[in-house]
């Protein structure tokens, strides 16, 4: 690690002895701002006519900068940030979550290996109390993990009800009814 830098975010450190230290200590405080809790405008869009100081973007095209870079507006011109891996920047123009890995930008749902304890689940619908589990398709498959891949190759589908005398049923129906 340099002197001179934080070992993660490269924050400047101060030096014995340096004058002016409130310009080191502000860099500093302006880099914090820009990457903890990091929210971004878009990464898709080019520069704004009429940008906000503060303004964090993630450049595409139409930038000076190479596409992905992190980018922030401090009067007067476009600053280009060090974004470490593992970053997660909220992307405010898609309302999606996406995390800085292997130099580039992938969106946080695709790296999600295992998700576990939902108390709700809704594929492009809201799940609600009454269904907690709610699907909005046109068609599904479930297919069966094979042997090479962990699996048996068998696929069971099995509905499980508390009680004998509880209620078990399959329901088909059209336009709610």
């Amino acid at each position: 690690m340099p002197d001179d830098l934080s070992s993660r975010l490269d924050l400047p450190l101060l030096a014995a002895g340096q004058l002016q230290k409130h310009i080191t200590v502000n860099e500093a405080l302006t880099r914090l701002d820009a990457l903890v809790q990091a929210s971004v405008r878009s990464r898709t869009a080019g520069p704004p006519a009429s940008p906000v100081e503060g303004d964090l973007y993630i450049a595409a095209a139409g930038w000076s900068v190479p596409p992905g870079t992190l980018v922030r507006f401090d009067v007067p011109d476009w600053r280009p940030l060090e974004a470490p891996e593992g970053l997660r920047v909220w992307v405010q123009d898609e309302g999606r979550l996406w995390l800085r890995e292997d130099g580039g930008w992938v969106e946080l749902g695709r790296r999600l290996g295992e998700v576990q304890a939902l108390s709700r689940f809704g594929l492009d619908a809201t799940a609600d109390a009454a269904n907690p589990f709610l699907a909005r398709l046109n068609s599904a498959l479930w297919t069966a993990r094979a042997p090479g891949e962990g699996g048996t190759g068998d696929l069971r589908l099995v509905f499980n009800k508390s009680a004998p005398e509880r209620v078990l049923s399959l329901l088909f129906q059209s336009a709610w009814g």
